[in-house]
């Protein structure tokens, strides 16, 4: 199957980017990502210039963390992650209930770990701010905005359960160098082709 990531497709994600607004209604208060829940039980607050979240950034920064590396020492709660952000059947209420629920899971075992304390959390952190917004991933956003895409992540990604499984799995796909990618002001004047078979 040919996966064409292309000029029409990004303008999708780039009209949904601009569409952004500090006061938008439909922005939801806490719904976070693993190391956002890990920043906020270490320092008390969220990293600096985080907002609330529309459910479709929120899903596409789960996805982001997840396959950044972020929770590779942690694979059970990598799954639980990447399976609820790629969960359509839950609407935007359930969604973030759903979410809410797995942070509070994933903070009390940070603390019954001690993981706060050690060096794992300057490992998250220097991963988490390789990129300027992890919601933005041109990769992660078609996940969770393009059918084909989700298709895609759904049937063959969800599956692998070893981070390196799935890292090859995008990169034989030819996906990996979107993960990093942010979503564009801009639409290339070139259009990338990903070819998926």
């Amino acid at each position: 199957m040919t996966f064409d990531i292309s000029k029409s497709a990004l303008s999708k994600l780039m009209e949904f980017k601009a569409a952004e607004r500090q006061d938008d209604p439909g922005r939801i208060e806490d719904i976070r990502g693993p190391y956002e829940i890990m920043h906020l039980r270490k320092y008390g607050t969220l990293p600096v210039g985080m907002w609330k979240l529309r459910e479709e950034e929120s899903r596409s920064g789960v996805i982001w963390q997840v396959l950044s590396g972020m929770l590779d020492q942690h694979p059970s709660f990598a799954s639980a992650y990447l399976s609820l952000a790629l969960d359509k059947s839950l609407g935007r209420d359930d969604y973030a209930k759903e979410l809410r629920n797995l942070n509070k899971s994933w903070g009390d075992y940070l603390d019954r770990a001690g993981l706060l304390t050690d060096h794992k959390h300057s490992v998250m952190r220097g991963t988490y701010h390789r990129v300027g917004c992890v919601q933005c991933s041109i990769l992660t956003a078609m996940a969770c905005q393009d059918a084909e895409m989700h298709d895609l992540f759904v049937k063959d990604l969800l599956p692998l359960k070893d981070p390196k499984d799935r890292h090859a799995f995008l990169a034989e796909k030819g996906l990996i160098d979107w993960l990093d990618k942010m979503i564009p002001d801009k639409v290339p004047t070139l259009n990338p082709r990903k070819e998926i078979t």
